[in-house]
């Protein structure tokens, strides 16, 4: 899943203003990329679907409404959107420092994080690790999407594994790969590894900040974002464990 940000939009459409931006499919919005295009009152619309009649097609104009905002925490309305502030979903606005959106701005770091960690990777044509972290970064976006569209994840592999299969392995290493739990990381061991613990240090942090933004008053709202960012820790456990015991190529940066 591709996200699409507000920079990418500005050099897309440039100086125009379309009355429809189309999501193409297996691409999401970021949180300020819808920003843009509501401020600039450009509908959204997804590859696919019916879109509105262009204004040409109209047999009478019809005068703008103004867009009320609607603040989740406080309730108060506006008809502008506060700088100071932005929003969940549709015209729901929090400020932007919430939990949520602290969590989404977390999820970004790692996607970037994730790419950075590749092509560092890839320079040794560690083909294996590039392509596992493919998953990694597919798995993130997913995330990203439920997040901002308010839907369920849609069930996904990781590292060629199911979620069954992650959790037993990182469980198990001794089993499965010859190695003790919980070896402490060391410079020595390279690039690659320190870039593979970095990952999944962040992903960890990543999960506490879901943790935050989903569990209220000890029920969790999103379950399956938790579940799927413990799978994800789970995988880069398995990933940093498959290299320590020589199952990739072991080429060091």
């Amino acid at each position: 899943m591709k996200a699409i940000t507000e920079n990418m939009i500005r050099y897309e459409i440039g100086d125009t203003k379309p009355d429809v931006y189309i999501i193409k499919k297996g691409c999401i919005l970021t949180t300020s990329a819808l920003d843009y295009l509501q401020d600039n009152d450009i509908k959204v619309a997804k590859e696919g679907e019916t879109l509105p009649l262009k204004i040409e097609e109209k047999s009478e104009p019809k005068p703008k409404k103004n867009v009320v905002y609607v603040c989740k925490e406080t309730g108060k309305r506006y008809k502008k959107k506060p700088e100071c502030m932005t929003q969940l979903h549709d015209n729901v606005l929090v400020s932007k420092c919430s939990d949520r959106i602290c969590f989404r701005g977390k999820l970004d770091s790692m996607q970037a994080l994730v790419v950075y960690a590749q092509s560092v990777i890839a320079e040794v044509n560690d083909i294996k690790i590039v392509n596992d972290l493919d998953s990694i970064l597919d798995a993130l976006r997913e995330i990203m999407r439920a997040d901002v569209l308010e839907d369920d994840i849609k069930p996904f592999d990781l590292i060629g594994m199911s979620f069954d299969e992650i959790h037993e392995r990182s469980h198990n290493p001794q089993k499965y790969y010859g190695i003790e739990q919980c070896k402490l990381p060391d410079y020595k061991q390279g690039k690659t590894y320190a870039l593979l613990t970095l990952i999944r240090s962040g992903i960890r942090e990543a999960e506490v900040a879901a943790a935050k933004a989903f569990i209220v008053d000890g029920k969790t709202e999103r379950p399956d974002i938790i579940q799927a960012l413990n799978r994800l820790s789970s995988a880069m456990h398995v990933m940093v464990t498959k290299l320590d015991a020589g199952e990739y190529d072991n080429k060091e940066v």
